[in-house]
């Protein structure tokens, strides 16, 4: 059983998904170590859910969310200082 994941990024491309061609592409939050098991899947996941998995290890898995996406991305995109514009339109 599928379901979508209910991460910021996924809400807010929701609305993208509806009115555009879509194809998501991630990790599928689980390994399959077996090439005959992640072909099966990639198959059943785009044409079920538009979806193109990469399969990754545990260990690249672990770094790349624990390490660059919580360190760096989430970071970069959270805490980036927006221009304050006042009333008369300056910045």
């Amino acid at each position: 059983v599928f379901s979508r994941s209910s991460g910021g990024l996924v809400s807010a491309l929701a609305g993208v998904t509806q009115d555009l061609p879509f194809v998501w592409v991630g990790w599928p939050g689980t390994f399959f170590a077996r090439k005959e098991k992640q072909e099966k899947l990639r198959e059943r996941l785009l044409r079920e859910r538009g979806c193109v998995p990469v399969f990754l290890t545990e260990h690249i898995a672990e770094l790349y969310y624990n390490g660059f996406c919580n360190d760096i991305l989430w970071p970069l995109f959270h805490y980036v200082p927006l221009p304050v514009i006042n009333t008369n339109g300056e910045r």
